[in-house]
């Protein structure tokens, strides 16, 4: 997938996924972010969890809004989404279906 997407564990124990428009740095170490989606577990028919981002996030917030997730949030921060969530993600985040 070309998108940048990250999955971020927060310090509250909240996981969410969003799409990255700035990674944190040395510097600046917060991540500015948009369209993020809480991760939940869903149960499959044949008793597998499968993570599936099913909400917004932040529900009263205009959906184009850039947001900066402060560094002292974070506990952990994952470039590396597998596709399968990845994809998931954008078809829910863009409304189209992708193949």
């Amino acid at each position: 997938m070309t998108t940048e997407v990250f999955t971020f564990k927060l310090t509250s124990g909240e996981e969410i996924i969003a799409r990255v428009l700035k990674v944190g740095t040395e510097e600046s170490p917060d991540f500015a972010i948009e369209k993020p989606m809480v991760i939940m577990l869903a149960q499959m028919d044949d008793n597998r969890v499968m993570p599936v981002p099913v909400a917004p996030w932040i529900l009263l917030t205009q959906s184009d809004a850039v947001l900066t997730l402060r560094a002292d949030l974070i506990m952990h921060t994952n470039p590396d989404v597998p596709d399968v969530i990845e994809k998931r993600y954008l078809e829910q985040t863009s409304g189209i279906a992708l193949s």
